[in-house]
Order: C-alpha cells, then sequence, then structure tokens
C-alpha cells in the first residue's frame, strides 16, 4: 500500500512540473511574439519619439500579462493542495464546503477560527444595536411598513444614536410595552425634532406624528424617567436654541432663548399659556395639544417675544372659529376669525356688529377702535344674539377684537 501512494504522490510530482514547463514555454513563446511584432512594427514609425512611446507602452503590457499569468498560477496551485478535513457545513479560507476543505493555507490545528459554519453567520449591525429574534426583554417592536407589517426590529431599554439603513426615514409602526416610552429624533445622535410615544400600538406614525416617519435615532426610557413635556424652539421649524420644559409656572422664560418662541410642540393631555410680559403679564396666547411650526404665521398678530409661559393638564378642544354677523340674530355679513389679534376689523363689519357665536373653548375681547383700544368686553362661549339687549356698550361699536382660548368653561 505504501509503495503506491508513492507511486501515485511521484505521478502527480511529475504531471505538475510537465504543466510549469508548458506554461513557461507558452509563457516564452508569448513574449518572443510580442517582442517579434513590437520590433516590426516600430520599423513602421517614421517618428522617433512616436516609435519609443509605443516601445514602452507594450513592454507594460507584457509586464502586466506576465503579472496576472503568475498569480493564477499561484492561486490554482493553492486549490490543487488538500486541506484538514472538517464536518459537514464547513468550509475553509478558499475551499468549497463538504467533509474535506481544500484550503491549504487554513491553520492547522482542529477547531481552527478561520473555519466557520457558513449556513449560521449572524452578521451584526455595528450602528443599531438590535436582533432578528424576539427576546425576552423586547420593550419595543418598529415596522418598515404600516399596521406593522413588514420587516421587524424587536429593541430593549437603551439608546439607539443611529438607526440601520431599513429603518432610517422610514419607521411606519411600532409597538411600545406598558411602563416604558419611546422617544424618537428626526436628525442622528439624538437631534432634531423629538416625539414621544408611551406604551400602546402605533400603526401608522405618518398619520399621527410630525415626523411623518422621518426618524434617525431612538431612546427606550421607563415611563417614571420621563419628565420632558413640552419643546420650545427659538425659532420657526424647530430651528436655532431649544429647551425643554415640565408642567409648572415659569415667570421668566430661560434667556438662552433669548425670549423668544418660534416653534413649540406641545404633548397630547397639555396646554400652554404664553405670555409676552414677565411674571405672566401682557398679551397671553393658550395653546393646546400639537405642533406649531411659526407662532408669528400660526396666529395672528401675537409676536415670537415671550418672557413667561405656565404649562398645564388639560384636553384638547377641536379648532373651531368665533362668528360674528352685521345684523342680530345672526344675520346679514358674515366673518369668522380664529386664534389671533385683529387690530382692524373689516371694513364692511367695522362698526357693524350685532351678534356673535362663541365656540366652547374660546373666548373673544371686543375694543371700541383699532389697535385693541378704548373700552372692551369679554364673551365667553354662547350665542349673542343681540348686543343691545343683552346690554353692551359695543353694539355697533366693534373696531378690534382678540380670539384666544379660554381657561374657563
Amino acid at each position: 500500500m505504501n509503495n503506491l501512494n508513492n507511486n501515485n504522490t511521484t505521478k502527480q510530482n511529475k504531471r505538475q512540473i510537465s504543466y510549469i514547463i508548458y506554461r513557461f514555454l507558452a509563457l516564452l513563446f508569448l513574449c518572443v511574439s510580442v517582442f517579434y511584432g513590437i520590433h516590426f512594427i516600430r520599423n513602421k514609425f517614421t517618428d522617433p519619439n512616436l516609435s519609443q512611446l509605443f516601445q514602452l507602452f507594450t513592454i507594460l503590457i507584457v509586464l502586466n500579462l506576465m503579472i496576472m499569468f503568475f498569480i493564477f498560477y499561484s492561486y490554482s496551485t493553492i486549490r490543487t493542495k488538500v486541506g484538514l478535513q472538517g464536518p459537514i457545513g464547513y468550509k475553509g479560507m478558499t475551499g468549497k464546503s463538504g467533509n474535506i476543505s481544500t484550503c491549504a493555507i487554513c491553520e492547522k490545528e482542529e477547531g481552527s477560527i478561520m473555519e466557520q459554519k457558513y449556513d449560521d453567520i449572524i452578521i451584526e449591525d455595528p450602528i443599531l444595536d438590535d436582533i432578528d429574534k424576539d427576546p425576552s426583554g423586547t420593550i419595543v417592536k418598529i415596522w418598515d411598513k404600516p399596521n406593522r407589517d413588514g420587516s421587524v426590529k424587536y429593541l430593549t431599554l437603551g439608546d439607539y444614536r443611529k438607526l440601520s439603513n431599513r429603518f432610517r426615514n422610514s419607521l411606519q409602526s411600532l409597538e411600545v410595552k406598558d411602563g416604558y416610552t419611546l422617544i424618537l429624533y428626526s436628525e442622528e445622535n439624538f437631534n432634531g425634532f423629538k416625539e414621544y410615544f408611551p406604551s400602546g400600538y402605533y400603526d401608522n406614525i405618518k398619520e399621527i406624528s410630525e415626523l411623518s416617519s422621518g426618524a434617525n435615532s431612538l431612546k427606550i426610557q421607563k415611563e417614571s424617567d420621563i419628565s420632558v413635556v413640552v419643546n420650545i424652539w427659538q425659532s420657526e421649524n424647530r430651528k436655532g436654541t431649544s429647551i425643554d420644559l415640565i408642567e409648572g409656572k415659569y415667570p421668566i422664560l430661560d434667556k438662552k432663548i433669548n425670549n423668544s418662541v418660534g416653534s413649540i410642540k406641545i404633548p397630547s393631555g397639555y396646554q400652554v399659556s404664553l405670555y409676552q410680559n414677565e411674571n405672566f403679564k401682557g398679551r397671553r396666547l393658550i395653546l393646546w395639544t400639537g405642533y406649531y411650526p411659526n407662532i408669528n404665521d400660526y396666529i395672528t398678530g401675537f409676536t415670537k417675544n415671550v418672557k413667561s409661559i405656565i404649562i398645564t393638564k388639560g384636553q384638547p378642544i377641536p379648532k373651531e372659529f368665533v362668528s360674528v354677523w352685521e345684523h342680530s340674530d345672526r344675520k346679514g355679513r358674515k366673518n369668522t376669525y380664529w386664534i389671533g389679534w385683529y387690530n382692524s376689523i373689516n371694513n364692511k363689519l367695522n362698526d357693524k356688529i350685532s351678534s356673535i357665536e362663541v365656540p366652547k373653548g374660546y373666548r373673544i375681547t371686543v375694543f371700541r377702535h383699532e389697535n385693541f383700544k378704548g373700552i372692551s368686553e369679554i364673551y365667553r362661549s354662547g350665542y349673542y344674539n343681540n348686543l343691545k339687549k343683552n346690554k353692551s356698550k359695543l353694539h355697533d361699536n366693534i373696531s378690534s377684537l382678540i380670539v384666544e382660548y379660554d381657561n374657563i368653561y
């Protein structure tokens, strides 16, 4: 048996030597042919500079061919050598899967760390620390499609500074376990606009969130650790310096935003009263749950120079309008006003308002003259079909007005 193995080895060695000789002769023939062709073509050129350039270019091509030849030869030599035995389903660095690896440069020791079971490899995402299998510690589940459909990820308690490519700006639905709150951020590293999602199911983020599913980072925290209620930005559209405030009274606004409230985000169940002077004096604006991207444009006549704030719990009310009519019993010309300061009434109704309707949760303050001057009267929710019968001093004498939310109704 040993003699037979030795004979087989000798034959294999002779065969390999023959292959080397044949390949060397083929390479030599190729080089001779190329150099002969170079010499023949070079003689055809009349310009000596052009002839030298062509010769240099051809030499570079030949060198590249030689390098490629030795690379392929080395690789084929490695592939033909027999490597170590391994269990079914394993492979070496360059060998094929099967009972025996054909890798000649794998480590010699049994249980080599260079061999991996190729059907059980888990590729970890270095950005989003999550896994594809639902672990016992799952707190939040996120999907890339509405109605909790599509690809899903299972997240545990912690901060995720950057979402994976699959969920970046494409988070569509989610589920939050009881006792926890999910915070989504529009930018990476917990920057930009933020949105709070307490425990529950959210089948379509786009329909309920100002983020419109454009989340790039997130935090998962216990509900007991959440203290931020209202997000305030110095400039419109969530730009400039920002501060986060909890429920309470702030007689002097934080100097970091320089007495300026350009945009504001109020979570569900809260209301915010903004005052244009310190210690809750001056013009007041009450805002309920929602996102207000630009105070100046959104609220007519109210400037963003806010100097004090009160944050309290309160239920949101629907957006409705205060209506005024030219004649009694809500007849004649009509105009409607939402939250805002109107320093001048439409000319067709100036000094002609005789009846008013105020929806629940609102109030209107009317003034004798323009720019909120002269005597004033306040009308809370209800129907006022005849201001004269209500003993109003401003029947047909209203020139400016203020509409705002009312705490008392």
